[in-house]
């Protein structure tokens, strides 16, 4: 009935990663679920939106009288809890390879995962995955040691003695930031013509 029309078609289904809940949640709600009028048009477009691994378990849930709501209902519950996004955004995090001195673009990469695995855990009020002595050595033994050794003068100057993911995140943001700002003066920096001797 809508397969293949825009705006409804969706070239990657979702198929169960949590990763990317929070992501096709709000563009279904944004282009479906806000725009189309009743529940059963709703839920011929989600169907066509989820992968086979996820349409499994939803199948035997399309036949009941309020089919869209226990769909929405059983994938919320099962992809797209709060909990579940935190620990998939951890793992990603502590799975990560460890940064090489130098290595810009994965030392940038794990910054970036930093950042949105503090944002979920925030977000979704994870206190004891936020702090966490655990998650922190283990993300701060990704880092080279150069920026392991700043991030110890970054604690002594800050006076912090009791810190977190939060305070790592800053730190690695406040340290992608100089850097940034490094490169892009030398980069504007004139070069001076070279003298003839």
């Amino acid at each position: 009935m809508f397969r293949g029309s825009a705006p409804f078609a969706y070239k990657a289904p979702f198929d169960g990663d949590p990763r990317v809940w929070l992501l096709n949640a709000s563009r279904f709600q944004a282009l479906v679920h806000d725009v189309i009028p009743n529940d059963a048009q709703r839920l011929v477009i989600l169907t066509e939106w989820v992968g086979p691994n996820v349409f499994r378990p939803i199948a035997p849930l399309l036949k009941a009288p309020c089919g869209y709501a226990s769909v929405l209902t059983y994938l919320k519950k099962h992809y797209g809890s709060t909990e579940q996004i935190a620990r998939c955004q951890i793992n990603d995090l502590l799975n990560f390879p460890f940064v090489k001195p130098g290595d810009r673009q994965v030392f940038d990469l794990v910054s970036d995962q930093m950042h949105g695995a503090v944002v979920v855990l925030e977000q979704g009020r994870l206190e004891h995955d936020l702090k966490s002595v655990a998650n922190l050595d283990q993300a701060v033994q990704k880092l080279p040691p150069f920026v392991r050794h700043r991030w110890a003068r970054y604690m002594r100057k800050h006076l912090l003695k009791i810190v977190d993911l939060s305070d790592l995140d800053r730190f690695l943001e406040e340290t992608v930031e100089e850097e940034r700002l490094a490169r892009s003066s030398v980069e504007l920096a004139p070069s001076e013509p070279v003298k003839d001797v």
